[in-house]
């Protein structure tokens, strides 16, 4: 079932989305995916070459996984879930349309329901020119890559026991969707976070710092205390981490509200940031204050 549907040889390492991350998750140098316990029923899969995570969740019905990694490395996921003796991949959600979150769903296709936002298949049918992230075109993909299921708002999926909540929630990208397992207290946020480190939002395509704070602050009420949240790269977080971001998007985007309204320019804005902005963000300052400063029209 791993065999390869389409041949495409597209480089999708959005690397920058790495760059903000003030502490990565280590790998070593020989690795090409490591793999790492959750909870029971839950798998994550961690690769390098800037690629995201995939989570897997297996149970009686079979396997549902979020999020398929970059296209260099899908060989490599093929064999990471052969290694785990999966052979029935039944659902593949993406969290965002960024490619390489879904440079594998062309090996699911064939026999897996592909989920996603009705903006992500939109984004993945036409080329895709971003500047702010990186400068860089993406061409369109395949329709082996497209989700076949779409949703505008939410939709549910009830599988393995559990009601599986995917939801919406466009802050880095207008195609961002966060997977919630409510029985489970476990939730996949895509490139909407990171723990440890900052993500800027794609403003190339719809992307807005200020829309990922009401969105993270939207999720953060509705998870639970106990809630393991696996971001799109790097190690799982916790409920309080997710609200320390969140607290440190506010105090960036209203220092920028603020210096905007006062008729400053970026420079000056990120030129006079005060200590409490810049020693939450550390060496992303500048970046995240240009990101929020972009956002500006999202208000």
């Amino acid at each position: 079932m791993f065999a390869r549907n389409v041949s495409h040889g597209v480089w999708i390492g959005l690397t920058a989305l790495l760059a903000l991350s003030a502490h990565p998750t280590p790998l070593e140098a020989q690795e090409r995916i490591r793999v790492g316990e959750l909870q029971a029923g839950f798998t994550v899969l961690y690769a390098n070459e800037g690629s995201g995570n995939t989570i897997v969740f297996r149970g009686e019905d079979g396997t549902f996984l979020v999020d398929t990694m970059a296209d260099s490395v899908s060989s490599d996921l093929a064999r990471a879930l052969d290694g785990l003796g999966v052979d029935d991949v039944r659902y593949v959600a993406n969290t965002h349309w960024h490619q390489n979150h879904l440079g594998g769903n062309d090996r699911f296709s064939d026999s897996a329901v592909i989920l996603g936002s009705e903006a992500l298949r939109t984004r993945l049918q036409s080329e895709q020119r971003l500047e702010f992230l990186v400068d860089q075109t993406f061409p369109a993909l395949p329709e082996a890559f497209w989700p076949t299921v779409t949703f505008d708002d939410a939709v549910s999926v009830h599988f393995n026991g559990e009601a599986i909540e995917i939801l919406h929630l466009p802050g880095h990208t207008d195609s961002d969707a966060v997977v919630v397992w409510p029985r489970s207290a476990v939730a996949a946020t895509g490139d909407l976070w990171t723990p440890g480190g900052w993500i800027a939002p794609d403003i190339d395509t719809g992307g807005s710092l200020v829309r990922v704070e009401a969105v993270l602050r939207e999720l953060a009420a509705r998870l639970p205390p106990e809630v393991k949240i696996v971001p799109g790269h790097g190690r799982p977080g916790t409920l309080e981490e997710l609200r320390d971001y969140v607290e440190g998007l506010r105090l960036t985007n209203e220092y920028v509200r603020v210096a905007t309204d006062a008729g400053r320019d970026l420079s000056q804005i990120i030129d006079e940031v005060p200590g409490e902005v810049a020693d939450r963000l550390g060496p992303s300052t500048a970046r995240l204050l240009e990101a929020s400063y972009g956002s500006s029209s999202s208000r």
